[in-house]
């Protein structure tokens, strides 16, 4: 029994200790932050319960008691914009400091695809990176310009941490994978103002806003929604362990292997069927179509036209061999075929057709199936006669969270909660188009439930007109996108809506031509929050 006792007794000892004493700073307190200026700086974090813990920062410092939950804080005075200066915490036995801190201006962008859009775009996405991003990663070196990104991690229930603390100096390597929206409207900013500028990078792609709403608002909007609880999610490893599958999987799918092309032309007549453009399902995220095309020799000689309806995205066109078109969205699929790639006779149409959320289709009537040459004097119909082969072996997806009702919210924008803010930037709706009635409630819901949750009622909200998006489905009708951004509108004060329509395009959800976007936002604040002309 004694040696039970003295088992048990040292377990505890061994586990518990070290998480009483360890001396810890909670929040986003990392080297290179920013902290919010002309406001009171709180530092708060745990220890060992009954110890003294004192902060130093710039000329001010501050002392308390850890509590009996191991708990503390302390207030330091607001500082004027400035730095690098050190912030230093204490105790008889610890002591952690934070290096090349700066205060100024301190905007959380939070969204879907638009805002996370990276600079160089995604892995995933071929040529999805925004316009001119290599001479826009050049022109980098803002030292007082500051990055953190929230690590992805949708949970069930409130998360208190942030797992990664780590604020970047923007360079090229840092802003690669950045958010270009956010990026833009923080150097347009920083420019202005001449104040160091932190942005935390909070976005999802393809994320709905209930799942960035907390709890209370989607209690309220619990019969809309059918709301029961957030479901229960895995622990955070599994989570980024199935994001990083879902990763290559859609790599896979949107980049073919390299001499797959040649792989495919190699193919017996065996592994073809007959394929009809109209199927609307398919058996695969991938498919390869294939026709063939008589041309005579007299026009073999000059580039041909070529048109294909409306293909899925991620489509490549291949013209013997030879790609001639790539496609990111349903868009109008128009190729021009170069005369070196054709052949007096028999030619060889390859479509690899993808689509990397569901099966990939082909749409249009009849007449946009075609190739010509410029004067029509040759033209052949393409609407028909295509074989269809499956040569892309896709694994099944991993189970996803991020859309779970207030799955974001709990893992990634609670975390963020005890951060001083200047304001929020936010670009998301893309996803909730077919419900703007439900979607202006929830928008509204969203902004004055996070105001309460950072403790300031007029926290500035900044936000986006979501671009001209593609038509879905042409034959089940266009979705209310007009009506949707009319919704968006929010009559509250301290808020403020960037126009984009002008800068989309109709056919990609996703304007490349963010730094626009990141200078109106900008705009916006220099006029609504900080009082001053463009």
């Amino acid at each position: 029994m004694v040696n039970r006792w003295f088992f048990l007794f040292f377990i505890f000892i061994v586990y518990s200790e070290p998480a009483l004493c360890k001396l810890r700073v909670s929040g986003l307190f990392a080297d290179n932050m920013v902290l919010q200026r002309d406001e009171p700086i709180f530092v708060r974090g745990t220890a060992t319960p009954g110890d003294k813990v004192s902060v130093a920062f710039h000329l001010s410092s501050a002392s308390c008691k850890v509590n009996e939950n191991g708990c503390w804080q302390v207030r330091l005075p607001a500082e004027k914009a400035g730095g690098p200066y050190l912030l230093t915490v204490w105790t008889e036995e610890d002591t952690l400091s934070f290096k090349n801190v700066l205060v100024g201006d301190v905007w959380f962008a939070s969204g879907q695809s638009n805002m996370e859009h990276p600079v160089e775009g995604w892995e995933w996405l071929p040529n999805s990176s925004i316009y001119r991003s290599e001479e826009e990663l050049v022109d980098s070196d803002y030292p007082e310009i500051r990055l953190f990104t929230v690590p992805k991690y949708p949970a069930s229930t409130e998360v208190e941490e942030v797992p990664v603390k780590e604020w970047k100096m923007p360079e090229p390597e840092s802003l690669r994978g950045f958010s270009s929206t956010a990026w833009f409207f923080a150097k347009a900013l920083y420019k202005k103002l001449q104040v160091p500028v932190g942005i935390i990078n909070c976005s999802w792609a393809g994320t709905l806003i209930k799942a960035w709403e907390s709890k209370e608002v989607l209690n309220a909007f619990k019969d809309s929604l059918n709301f029961k609880g957030t479901p229960l999610i895995p622990e955070r490893d599994k989570v980024v362990e199935a994001l990083q599958v879902n990763q290559q999987r859609r790599c896979q799918i949107s980049i073919p292997r390299k001499g797959q092309v040649w792989e495919i032309g190699l193919l017996p007549t065996v592994a073809w069927t007959p394929f009809d453009l109209k199927e609307k399902t398919a058996s695969s995220e991938v498919l390869w179509l294939k026709k063939e095309i008589d041309i005579p020799e007299r026009y073999a000689k000059e580039s041909l036209f070529l048109s294909l309806g409306l293909l899925n995205r991620q489509s490549i066109i291949y013209f013997n061999g030879r790609e001639i078109g790539k496609y990111l969205y349903p868009e109008p699929a128009i190729a021009l075929v170069p005369k070196f790639c054709i052949y007096p006779g028999k030619n060889e149409l390859l479509v690899r057709l993808a689509q990397p959320f569901g099966p990939p289709s082909v749409k249009g009537d009849k007449s946009l199936f075609s190739i010509s040459t410029r004067n029509m004097g040759f033209q052949a119909d393409l609407s028909e006669g295509w074989s269809m082969t499956v040569q892309d072996s896709i694994p099944k997806p991993e189970a996803e969270y991020q859309n779970y009702p207030g799955a974001l919210f709990n893992g990634m924008v609670h975390p963020c909660l005890e951060y001083n803010l200047k304001g929020i930037i936010w670009y998301q709706g893309e996803n909730d188009v077919w419900k703007p009635e439900l979607y202006a409630e929830m928008f509204k819901s969203l902004i004055l439930d996070w105001r309460r949750k950072w403790k300031k009622k007029d926290l500035p909200f900044l936000y986006v007109q979501i671009s001209l998006l593609p038509e879905i489905d042409p034959e089940a009708g266009e979705p209310p996108y007009q009506l949707f951004r009319e919704k968006q509108h929010v009559a509250l004060p301290n808020t403020g809506m960037v126009y984009s329509l002008d800068i989309g395009d109709p056919y990609d959800v996703h304007p490349r031509n963010k730094k626009v976007v990141g200078e109106r936002l900008a705009e916006q604040a220099l006029q609504i929050i900080y009082e001053k002309s463009k």
